[in-house]
């Protein structure tokens, strides 16, 4: 049986990989320069496959003066990653932007930029949770538990009920 650390190293591992594959994808380059439009996002989801049982979408979203450009993996029991491509409030661009000066046309490196920043922090997390002595963190945190809880028990009452 796998335990839950080797369960989300599993996912990380399959989720660093697809993205890294997609990010070395030389049809990637094609786009570059290209004016972006419903086209794109169809070809991204048609030309990468996402691993066994993980689904990858591109999803263009607009909230009034909020629009979006994302890709999302998804996994099973709920685990996922997403790469903003571009965010834009009203007339700010709030997160990497993917287009060129212009706004029309797809800058292909910081497409790739963007899912390098999401492999990197896959990496990271790969890294501190290959790490991670989960016995030893259990037992930090129940010695932390009971420190919280003796430290409340000297304080006197008023002052329990004032720090809520």
């Amino acid at each position: 049986m796998t335990t839950k650390k080797e369960s989300y190293l599993q996912a990380y591992k399959e989720m660093r990989d697809f993205w890294t594959a997609m990010k070395n994808d030389s049809r990637l380059d094609a786009w570059d320069g290209k004016v972006y439009n419903k086209r794109f996002p169809k070809f991204m989801e048609e030309s990468f496959e996402a691993p066994q049982h993980y689904t990858f979408t591109t999803q263009v979203r607009a909230w009034k003066e909020i629009k979006q450009v994302l890709l999302i993996l998804e996994g099973p029991m709920a685990r996922y990653t997403t790469v903003s491509l571009y965010t834009m409030h009203g007339n700010d661009l709030g997160c990497l932007g993917f287009l060129d000066e212009s706004g029309k046309c797809i800058d292909i490196a910081s497409v790739k930029k963007a899912i390098q920043k999401k492999i990197d922090d896959l990496d990271k997390r790969i890294e501190i949770l290959e790490a991670f002595d989960e016995e030893e963190a259990t037992k930090k945190c129940e010695d932390l538990r009971n420190a919280i809880f003796w430290f409340n028990h000297r304080l006197p009452y008023e002052f329990v009920e004032l720090r809520v």
